[in-house]
């Protein structure tokens, strides 16, 4: 009986528990199912169980089926039958069965002893495997103690001992609908060490059993795989596809564009955008060729059309902040005649420069090349907060009037431009025109101080070293399963602009202000349980209200208003 009594212990905090006697006729001591382990467990002992003559199993399990006329077909419903010789009423043996699997209900049965071997083999593991059951056999009464202790393992679909929102049973047997085996440690609540809890990598398990009611079917929705640490193999971890990026842990390319997440995260591209600049050139074309994923490349029938327009017109122009319109005031300066048709034979077709000028025999005596870089110094004033823009001008200098960028530092709308560039300006630059405005400025003969501050923009999220600032800033961490969040990460553009906001004020990207303790696990507290998913919508909220943000306390402030709000799940 204590055995039994152990099991009742040990079953799921929300089970309900009957109590049949089948020595002589059979008794039910419990009217119903019951919550109440103490009364179920209250039978279970010498008192309600001792000899009796005959033994009517089958009737027993039959008057136990009333137990469950008011289950759904959701409920786990199953019985353990323990005998320990023949039953009177083996002629009812295939009916039992029958309405046990028509009413889904599985039935473990334990033999005790050795001299009913045979009819324990013939009868009671029968019963038991076409229920979906299982047979055990206990020659000593000492042996229940870990057959009991094997069922409840069986039925436990419950208890979670690492406490990361998947149950032990299915750390140890889940199996996906391709038939992969997905074995996880039901002692380390992140098993493949990637940062994440399994249970923050598997969403929604739902539990419902198959068509013959037979077998309990485990679904849900996998956001990475709990296994592996980089589940889309695009080399960027889960940790940080889920937690910091947004990105899609198992697309390696979350928008399609043909340029892997690390790609674009890595060079300063958006993950989220495959044509962000609505060009028509997706950001593998770009990135292949060079290219701005921020500016809008026109065809070059157009770029020659509105060189050509430059190279015409000079001064008299109404479209300052045209590109192609400036180069070609910029080329009209600086090209004689002599080398007019030497320069124009060596131009590639996709250049910004003049093809079709030689055909059309516009050009013109050689101009003032310190006119020239007054219109390049005007262009980049009027352009800071378009700093592609920017860069495309200093590549079509340094390739075709390399005398012009050593003009540029003595420009004074040039200077002044580089002066005003903010933070906000840069969340259009890729990693590979950071690099270029750097060295633009630096051979415009701007200080190098002030060069080089545009390839430090971004500094990489760490939800590890975001932890241990959170706690060193006194910060504490809850007991329950949880992670630190980034408020403000990633690389898409939004992501950028609130990141440029919070620099501006000197709160970098992991810093303890930046980051909020939520849970890993559904339901463990209070507090909104949060998979990180930082999207285009949450940005455009995160960026309203840093907007508002005058000071860095401002913003402090802000951060913990959107920290709380997350916690509570109205963000």
């Amino acid at each position: 009986m204590s055995v039994a009594r152990n099991l009742i212990d040990h079953l799921p905090e929300n089970s309900r528990v009957g109590v049949v006697r089948f020595g002589g006729s059979p008794v039910k001591l419990t009217d119903t199912l019951t919550s109440d382990k103490e009364k179920a467990k209250s039978y279970l002992t010498s008192s309600y169980f001792h000899a009796y003559d005959g033994t009517y199993m089958y009737a027993a399990i039959d008057k136990a089926f009333s137990y469950f006329s008011d289950a759904d077909d959701d409920t786990l419903k199953m019985m353990i039958v323990l005998s320990d010789g023949e039953t009177e009423d083996t002629s009812r043996h295939a009916a039992v069965i029958d309405n046990a699997k028509s009413k889904g209900i599985k039935i473990y049965t334990v033999g005790l002893g050795k001299g009913s071997s045979r009819y324990f083999n013939d009868y009671m593991k029968p019963l038991a495997e076409e229920t979906g059951g299982a047979f055990y056999l206990a020659s000593e009464a000492d042996e229940l103690a870990a057959i009991y202790e094997d069922i409840n393992d069986k039925i436990d679909i419950t208890t979670d001992s690492d406490r990361d929102g998947v149950p032990d049973y299915y750390e140890d047997h889940m199996v996906m609908f391709n038939g992969m085996s997905l074995k996880m440690d039901k002692n380390n609540p992140d098993s493949d060490n990637d940062g994440l809890p399994d249970g923050e990598e598997a969403l929604d398990l739902n539990y419902r059993y198959n068509a013959d009611k037979t077998k309990v079917i485990v679904t849900g929705r996998f956001l990475s795989d709990p296994s592996m640490t980089d589940t889309d193999g695009d080399g960027v971890t889960d940790q940080d596809e889920i937690g910091s990026y947004g990105t899609s842990p198992v697309k390696a390319d979350t928008d399609g564009d043909g340029l892997d997440d690390y790609l674009e995260i890595t060079n300063w591209f958006d993950p989220f955008e495959a044509d962000a600049d609505s060009d028509g050139r997706l950001d593998s074309q770009e990135y292949s060729e060079g290219t701005s994923p921020f500016e809008y490349d026109k065809s070059w029938d157009e770029y020659r059309y509105d060189f050509i327009k430059g190279f015409i017109k000079g001064d008299f122009i109404a479209e300052p902040d045209n590109l192609a319109v400036v180069m070609g005031q910029i080329a009209s300066c600086f090209i004689p005649f002599s080398d007019a048709r030497d320069v124009v034979g060596n131009i590639k077709n996709g250049d910004y420069i003049m093809a079709g000028i030689s055909a059309l025999g516009l050009i013109p005596l050689a101009g003032d090349a310190t006119e020239a870089v007054a219109k390049a110094g005007k262009f980049a004033l009027g352009n800071i907060d378009d700093l592609p823009k920017i860069v495309a001008l200093g590549e079509f200098l340094e390739k075709n009037f390399p005398d012009a960028m050593k003009l540029l530092g003595k420009n004074d709308d040039f200077i002044h431009a580089v002066n005003n560039i903010t933070d906000e300006d840069t969340i259009r630059l890729t990693r590979t025109e950071a690099k270029r405005i750097t060295k633009m400025f630096t051979e415009a003969g701007v200080p190098e101080d002030t060069a080089r501050v545009m390839v430090k923009i971004f500094e990489a999220p760490d939800s590890k070293i975001l932890a241990k600032n959170m706690i060193a800033s006194g910060i504490v961490k809850p007991d329950y399963p949880c992670a630190a969040h980034h408020i403000v990460a990633g690389c898409s553009k939004g992501a950028k602009e609130a990141r440029a906001k919070l620099r501006k004020f000197g709160i970098s990207i992991n810093d303890a202000a930046n980051g909020v303790f939520l849970p890993t696990v559904r339901n463990v507290s209070e507090a909104a349980y949060h998979p990180s998913l930082h999207t285009n919508s949450y940005y455009d909220k995160v960026n309203e209200l840093l907007a508002t943000a005058k000071s860095k306390q401002e913003a402090m402030d802000m951060l913990k208003k959107i920290s709380e709000k997350l916690m509570k799940g109205t963000f």
